[in-house]
């Protein structure tokens, strides 16, 4: 087995710290694109029942991921929703998005999005707002 020299070892490393620097840059592109067309399937979606500044017929999501469901102050949530015990996060957002009513009988949400890569880019925009 052949060794490798200190002059090699550093470059090795160097050259494995350049291409993960590029990797999670990448990524870190392709999550802010990810963000920036949720927010576009967001209002196109959502945005006539929820908004990101204050509840309307819907409650605002500004902070939504992380946060209790039915727990925002000033709306005025379904029985269902309020007593849930759920804590949103991005799987649970997702199963609700799919089918509401399946992950919360009796929620006041009427509005399914069937398709998974919308959902991604919905929760993907939410989880960006805080």
């Amino acid at each position: 087995m052949q060794s490798i020299g200190k002059t090699s070892f550093k470059n090795a490393i160097a050259v494995s710290a350049l291409a993960a620097g590029i990797f999670l840059g990448s990524a870190s592109v392709a999550h802010a694109q990810a963000a920036e067309s949720g927010q576009a399937v967001f209002q196109q979606h959502c945005g006539m029942c929820h908004n990101m500044a204050k509840n309307g017929i819907g409650p605002n999501l500004s902070g939504v991921v992380g946060r209790k469901a039915g727990k925002a102050a000033g709306f005025a949530y379904s029985p269902a929703l309020a007593k849930s015990g759920l804590t949103w996060t991005r799987a649970k957002l997702d199963a609700f998005l799919a089918a509401p009513q399946s992950v919360v009988p009796r929620t006041r949400m009427p509005i399914m999005t069937p398709d998974a890569g919308q959902r991604k880019s919905i929760i993907s925009f939410l989880a960006n707002r805080k």
